[in-house]
């Protein structure tokens, strides 16, 4: 359950390839949150940033999220 509510699929339900990136000194998405919610997904990968918070990921250069990421 996220935000309150109970999502209306279960998270091992999800066929894709996922990716999370997280900063780990985020105080709005606790690392526990995104460490569960990873977890939840089969083949899904957790990547953690030391010291980034809520939206110091976004600094991070975009090839390095969006290059790893498979052709369609």
């Amino acid at each position: 359950m996220r935000l309150g509510r109970a999502w209306s699929f279960r998270l091992e339900e999800i066929g894709a390839e996922v990716r999370f990136h997280h900063g780990e000194a985020d105080t709005n998405v606790l690392a526990q949150h995104a460490k569960e919610l990873a977890e939840g997904i089969p083949g899904s990968r957790l990547l953690m940033y030391p010291g980034e918070g809520h939206t110091s990921i976004l600094d991070r250069p975009i090839k390095e999220i969006v290059e790893p990421l498979p052709a369609p």
